[in-house]
């Protein structure tokens, strides 16, 4: 008897041997089976279904994350002073909007943006700037630049006249005189000078002759210079709401003196205290 159990044991063993190998076998295929899909898709990060909502971006981290993929660019409410080196990996950006930023180092910022040759607009906004640096020249390729909405500009650098690509300028802040460097901007075809507190426009506006809209809406402006019908390009001239004097009378004359211009005008004039 106690052999027959002896016998009994020893198969036993020998059984559960035999399924203790085939299981590491499997194991060992399985391992193989997962490093070879690994090695295939060595990549796991769940990339977007859709590319496009990084055409519009408003991330920074996202942006920088998928340069090649951003063409539009709205920062909002950053509180840093300088943007990261790696903004220049942004190969396909096209503008770049800065909105209630208050602490930038504009002088930074426009050195690290002159890089980015596709970029062609900047727009400033809310962002309290009391002061453009004379790095602005270095945007050569900028051809839209906007710096309005509660800008506290008194005044713009001179450097600004290095930008032959540009062709549209918008400006906010207080300017009592009309910064004469704008006029040796060439190819400025729009001009923006809303709200600005302007008295008059220099008699040599019309050194801006690829001029076809002139906004100057909301200033303190009671006489345009009369080489203004010297703009042959003028296609909109926006005078509302300035204390223009013999309202009638003056607009009625600049019209026939400019019949391919729009003139927008109120006959009510803006009050300014």
């Amino acid at each position: 008897m106690k052999q027959i159990s002896y016998i009994f044991t020893i198969l036993l063993l020998i059984s559960s041997c035999g399924n203790k190998k085939r299981n590491t076998d499997d194991s060992s295929q399985a391992k193989k089976d997962s490093i070879d899909a690994a090695s295939k898709n060595p990549s796991t990060e769940k990339l977007p279904a859709d590319w496009s909502d990084f055409y519009y971006c408003d991330n920074l981290d996202s942006a920088l994350k998928y340069p090649d993929k951003v063409h539009h660019l709205d920062l909002r409410n950053y509180n840093i002073k300088k943007l990261p080196e790696e903004i220049i990996k942004l190969t396909k950006i096209e503008d770049i909007g800065f909105y209630w930023c208050y602490n930038f180092d504009w002088a930074d910022v426009f050195i690290k943006l002159s890089k980015l040759r596709t970029l062609k607009q900047i727009d400033i906004a809310d962002c309290c700037v009391r002061k453009l640096p004379k790095e602005i020249s270095k945007l050569k390729q900028i051809r839209r630049f906007f710096c309005g909405r509660d800008s506290c500009l008194t005044s713009i650098p001179s450097e600004i006249t290095q930008l032959d690509s540009l062709h549209e300028l918008s400006i906010g802040g207080t300017f009592s005189i009309f910064p004469k460097q704008v006029l040796d901007l060439k190819n400025l075809k729009v001009l923006n000078f809303g709200c600005c507190g302007l008295k008059e426009l220099p008699n040599n506006i019309d050194k801006l002759q690829n001029l076809d809209t002139l906004n100057v809406y909301g200033n303190k402006i009671k006489e345009l210079p009369k080489t203004i019908i010297n703009l042959r390009k003028l296609k909109v001239l926006n005078i509302n709401s300035n204390p223009v004097e013999r309202r009638s009378d003056y607009i009625d004359d600049l019209k026939a003196k400019m019949p391919n211009c729009k003139i927008i005008d109120f006959t009510t004039p803006l009050t300014f205290l």
